[in-house]
């Protein structure tokens, strides 16, 4: 079970490097049309993306850590 949660922890983490270099990853922007993506600041929001699936990532992991932890007392 540790194994699975730290897995699901990394794999956020590793969303969120990605989504900063493609960021078509993200959901929604995608399916908008040429003239509608020309409108969002994608450098922005590809930015906030990656940060918060690190920042997730991170805290799932660290959540996890110490509830196996605590458990083990």
């Amino acid at each position: 079970m540790l194994f699975a949660e730290l897995l699901t922890g990394i794999i956020l983490i590793f969303c969120g490097l990605l989504v900063k270099k493609k960021p078509n990853l993200i959901a929604g922007y995608n399916t908008l049309n040429i003239e509608e993506q020309k409108k969002i600041d994608v450098n922005k929001l590809s930015t906030v993306m990656r940060n918060y699936l690190i920042v997730i990532g991170c805290l799932s992991i660290i959540f996890i850590v110490i509830s196996y932890m605590i458990q083990l007392k």
